[in-house]
């Protein structure tokens, strides 16, 4: 609970396991249980605490906005993930075994393997989660990892099924499913390690324009930012701060991999310091902290670093730089930056695209930025000065 509050969806399956099963009832009458409560408890408190202090933000963020009951419907998105998450015939043998043990339960037999104590913990610890997100996805957005640990409590189930012996086996759809599980998991062997290969060595057909959304680079942009940020300290003598446009994602991937000075908090923010919404890093680093400084911006587009609702901040701007990543020589993905002056401008002030010292070049010509700086970035204009390309040279 320390990250994900999820995990409170199983204390409805714990409650549901000891009013059904007696053997877990007994538990109750054992110090057992409160201890591991009051641990929990112990170890949640640092959240409590900060919350109580934080007038509750990440419990409302993960209630009011994660149930907005709006008019989202999302429960193909939901089947579609445990689709991909447990493969098609993973998710048809899933269910199968929800409902064979369920007829077990109540007939109070056992299938081949578990006990029927087993079968109860497997099947409501599945069973009564999935619900929950269930329910969420008839009104709310859903992600393809979210359902990943509901389903673990019954992969022991399923495995005992697959590997029961052949006359515990009823129906005439044992062989058959036995074939498609050994090519299933045939192609699993061979898939998984020729495409994380793949995404590792950025190989042929990566979609460079989507590469965010895969995998690929994450570490090469942290290191290709760091670079950027360091060759303007070294040349102004202040470190600029970093900001990064969108709610999220470049500002956590690329301070994770701050592998320099490792003060990535100071260093990076959200664009929450330009008022826009970028979830918890305004509670980290709020525009108060940022006023007078220089900047870096970053986006994973260029339009996103044309916005006039941005520009206005600061009372200059150079030209927008189109940084490509590689690997092994191969371009795997690209992100844009410029650097803006003095945010936020003075009162009256209007935004002017570039600081003295960067005259744009003619249409065609190359402009150069950061002179001197021990690292030089050329980039080729079109006509309305917008960057096409960009090579580090250290």
């Amino acid at each position: 609970m320390l990250s994900k509050y999820t995990i409170a969806v199983l204390g409805p399956a714990m409650l549901a396991l000891f009013l059904s099963d007696r053997t877990a009832r007994r538990s109750l009458a054992t110090v057992g249980p409160y201890a591991a409560a009051l641990l929990a408890v112990l170890l949640f408190s640092p959240v409590l605490f900060w919350n109580a202090e934080h007038n509750w933000m990440s419990f409302a963020f993960q209630g009011s906005r994660r149930w907005s009951f709006g008019l989202n419907f999302h429960l193909h998105i939901l089947i579609g993930s445990a689709l991909i998450l447990l493969t098609p015939i993973g998710f048809i043998e899933a269910i199968r075994a929800i409902l064979r043990s369920l007829r077990s339960l109540r007939q109070r037999l056992t299938v081949a393997g578990p006990s029927l104590g087993n079968l109860r913990f497997g099947i409501l610890f599945c069973v009564v989660p999935l619900s929950v997100f269930v329910l969420h996805s008839l009104w709310n957005q859903t992600k393809l990892n979210w359902t990943g640990p509901v389903w673990l409590a019954v992969l022991p189930i399923v495995a005992g099924q697959m590997f029961a012996s052949r006359s515990a086996q009823s129906g005439r759809l044992s062989l058959p499913i036995r074939r498609v599980w050994l090519v299933t998991i045939g192609f699993l062997l061979l898939f998984y390690p020729l495409a994380l290969g793949w995404l590792f060595v950025g190989g042929p057909g990566i979609p460079v324009r989507s590469w965010s959304a895969l995998p690929v680079a994450w570490e090469e942009m942290g290191r290709a930012i760091d670079e950027i940020e360091s060759a303007i300290e070294r040349k102004t003598g202040k470190e600029p701060l970093i900001v990064c446009l969108d709610n999220y994602w470049i500002a956590s991937e690329a301070s994770f991999y701050d592998n320099r000075d490792r003060d990535s908090l100071p260093e990076f923010a959200g664009w929450g310091v330009l008022r826009r919404n970028d979830l918890m890093w305004s509670r980290w680093v709020p525009p108060s902290e940022v006023v007078g400084r220089d900047v870096i911006l970053v986006g994973l587009t260029a339009k996103a670093l044309d916005d006039a609702a941005i520009l206005r901040h600061f009372s200059a701007l150079e030209p927008t730089v189109e940084q490509t990543l590689k690997r092994w020589n191969r371009i795997v993905g690209r992100f844009y930056w410029r650097r803006g002056f003095a945010h936020p401008p003075s009162a009256g002030g209007s935004p002017v695209p570039r600081p003295s010292g960067a005259a744009k070049p003619a249409s065609g010509e190359s402009g150069v930025c950061l002179e001197n700086a021990g690292r030089i970035s050329i980039y080729p204009y079109n006509s309305q000065g917008r960057s096409w390309e960009s090579q580090a040279r250290l």
